[in-house]
């Protein structure tokens, strides 16, 4: 195989040089565009405390918003200044609950060190490239634990958890 696509390299500490390169999540949010709050018929917040969402009468205070419209649904998360000017940013479903989770210090993330596994709820899957470095610990996706609604990535080490946590948290 390696001689038709070329050379092949393994790197030994992959999860390592990924982890290193990735920005925490307060990056991230400022590197989000802001549009102004679109309209919706329906509105939910996610709640972090119950990692579920609430519905709510309208956007009016900082949080990750699922709205809907119609036959279609969008997800954005607005901040305290953005509450006040009525601007959102638009992300991915996972990508606002931790931002949300971030925001009110409630981690969507916990380490089982006896199992080497890093678990979320399910729904908040890690958001992105933190995902792929999560999975890339033993090269599997996460599994889906219906009986604790949650999602488990294996063999994931308690450094590359921890590291996960603060970037995610901060």
């Amino acid at each position: 195989m390696a001689d038709r696509i070329g050379d092949v390299y393994v790197v030994p500490d992959a999860v390592d040089q990924m982890l290193a390169c990735l920005p925490p999540l307060s990056s991230i949010e400022a590197s989000l565009a802001e549009i102004p709050i679109p309209d919706y018929a329906k509105a939910s917040i996610f709640d972090p405390a119950q990692a579920s969402w609430v519905a709510v009468p309208g956007v009016g205070a900082r949080g990750a918003y699922r709205l809907e419209q119609s036959f279609r649904s969008s997800t954005i998360w607005v901040s305290d200044d953005g509450a006040l000017r009525r601007t959102a940013k638009p992300g991915g479903i996972q990508l606002v609950k931790h931002l949300a989770a971030r925001v009110e210090s409630r981690p969507l993330l916990g380490h089982l060190e006896s199992s080497n596994v890093l678990v979320v709820p399910l729904g908040a899957d890690l958001p992105g490239v933190y995902g792929r470095v999560a999975m890339l610990c033993s090269g599997t996706p996460p599994m889906v634990s219906k009986a604790t609604r949650s999602l488990g990535y294996a063999g994931v080490p308690k450094h590359v958890a921890d590291r996960l946590n603060t970037l995610l948290a901060s």
